[in-house]
């Protein structure tokens, strides 16, 4: 009876059980997943891999049409540098090639406000051939080679074509592009976007572009190193 009694004196200290109604009525910490929930997610996920694969082949189809070494835009991008003692200018060009077509273009700044000028292309398919091409394995980094009389003679070594024509606006900027049809441009060649005014010539002597006045004159161009 002894036992009892401790038992019963100390029976209020003992942590007590819930009923079993309780216990089953408890929510569980971790539910299954809705079949309608995983249906979508699969859909989700299925969705975003077609997806990615669509603008992954979208971009090697734009890459296929680039030569070797050019940007994934298809564009080479070319501070310019003034070529004209009386004509201040300063810009930039660009050569862009999509759907296997080229294309130039010159954004220029400080010309002479409404005049007009014209765009050319220059290329030069063998720039070590030109008239300063040895000094290109005497000096570190030298890149111009060629200059305008690798233009002209009967024994050029490169050739150049009318591009694009426009007019500057109040504030001398001037916007000019067009297509570049003539030219297969090759690997390691250089090309020059030449901007000028309508009477200047590439292949004219260096003579009588001295004595002519600023309408025979070339003002500045971009110069492109070819991948």
């Amino acid at each position: 009876m002894g036992a009892s009694i401790v038992s019963q004196r100390y029976l209020h200290r003992l942590p007590a059980r819930s009923p079993a109604s309780e216990r089953r009525a408890r929510p569980r910490a971790h539910g299954l997943i809705r079949p309608g929930a995983a249906v979508a997610v699969l859909a989700l996920l299925a969705t975003s891999g077609l997806a990615a694969l669509a603008l992954e082949r979208m971009a090697a189809s734009l890459r296929g049409d680039l030569p070797t070494g050019w940007p994934a835009n298809g564009c080479l991008d070319a501070s310019v540098i003034q070529v004209s003692s009386r004509q201040i200018v300063t810009g930039h060009g660009r050569l862009c090639l999509a759907d296997s077509r080229m294309h130039g273009t010159l954004d220029l700044e400080h010309l002479q406000p409404t005049a007009r000028y014209a765009e050319w292309i220059a290329y030069f398919e063998s720039p070590s051939l030109c008239s300063a091409g040895a000094l290109k394995y005497q000096i570190y980094n030298f890149n111009q080679p060629c200059g305008l009389i690798d233009l002209e003679g009967p024994q050029a070594h490169g050739v150049a074509h009318h591009v694009a024509e426009s007019t500057a606006d109040a504030q001398g900027d001037l916007h000019m592009e067009g297509l570049i049809s003539e030219i297969d441009m090759r690997p390691h060649a250089q090309a020059w976007l030449v901007a000028a005014r309508p009477g200047w010539s590439p292949t004219e002597d260096a003579t009588n572009r001295i004595a002519q006045d600023d309408t025979h004159e070339a003002v500045g161009r971009a110069q492109f190193d070819l991948p």
